[in-house]
């Protein structure tokens, strides 16, 4: 069969005596049957074989497709790609509204992109505790809706954010990479506590954790990616960081030579120039990179 993962193949018009996708993998072997778990529309094409750079005539430049030997180390962000960061901030920014006494708010989506507008721009400016992240970025966006402020505010989104859940593909998955042979490493925009909390949570056997606690500074900085070579000890061009934020992860993993794939939950299109290695759906688009069976009834190994 085809040896590319099915998750990461190009999408096109569905054959019509199969009803299935035909086969785009880079090198197609006799006996593919095609994707089954399509990406559509203007996210379907995974940037296979692109390193994001500009090349002579302003395209991206072709690289060899990935081959799973390659890669012995999978980095992640965690809040958005492990963990469901945006229903839980959706869900406290909502909640917050009605008891505030707003009869109408925005539905929490809309809460949540315009909170993390703001906290984008204070994660770029001068490092300070994401407490006090969290704590600024809800002062503001609070203040641009005319609720009235308290400190208890900021102590309760900390308190929600170490209680937010991992979509429920996040631990079978891992687990099935873990048992293919590769390391799993988290690169955070967050701190040792919340973090502990969210390890709970997560019950996957993570070999190392980095939070911008420890490099004192945030994505989209560099200096988290250069801390995590330092300490995995292998070459950026074998991890493969993985990740949901476009905008903080793709573009300074790739400029420093790791491998990429976006976490495209959401099916939408690509909000940055940056063309990464793959893009999934979901982390089942891993598990099946390296070998495992993916999403199929006991698939997932049990032991830790």
């Amino acid at each position: 069969g085809c040896r590319f993962p099915q998750s990461a193949r190009r999408t096109l018009p569905r054959e019509p005596a199969s009803g299935r996708l035909p086969c785009h993998c880079p090198s197609p072997r006799a006996g593919c049957q095609g994707s089954a778990r399509p990406v559509e529309g203007d996210a379907a094409d995974p940037g296979l074989g692109y390193d994001g750079r500009p090349g002579e005539d302003g395209n991206t430049e072709r690289r060899p497709p990935l081959e799973r030997e390659e890669i012995r180390v999978a980095t992640f962000d965690c809040y958005g790609t492990l963990i469901d960061w945006e229903g839980g901030a959706g869900s406290f920014l909502y909640a917050l509204a009605l008891r505030l006494g707003d009869p109408n708010p925005e539905p929490g989506p809309a809460l949540r992109e315009r909170w993390e507008a703001l906290q984008f721009d204070l994660l770029a400016g001068e490092y300070r505790p994401y407490k006090e992240i969290l704590a600024e970025s809800l002062r503001r966006w609070m203040a641009e809706r005319g609720y009235p402020w308290g400190p208890a505010y900021g102590e309760e989104l900390v308190r929600a954010m170490r209680s937010w859940q991992p979509f429920p593909d996040t631990r079978p998955a891992l687990l099935q990479a873990r048992a293919a042979g590769l390391r799993l490493v988290i690169l955070s925009n967050t701190d040792r506590d919340i973090m502990a909390h969210t390890l709970r949570h997560l019950d996957v056997p993570f070999d190392q954790v980095i939070v911008a606690e420890d490099v004192g500074a945030y994505k989209p900085s560099e200096r988290g990616f250069r801390y995590a070579l330092e300490r995995i000890g292998e070459p950026p061009e074998r991890i493969l960081h993985v990740a949901f934020g476009f905008k903080y992860d793709i573009g300074p993993a790739q400029r420093l030579g790791f491998r990429t794939a976006w976490i495209n939950r959401h099916v939408e299109a690509a909000p940055g120039a940056e063309r990464p290695d793959f893009v999934w759906r979901d982390l089942w688009g891993l598990a099946e990179f390296v070998g495992g069976p993916g999403p199929v009834p006991g698939g997932s190994p049990t032991r830790r």
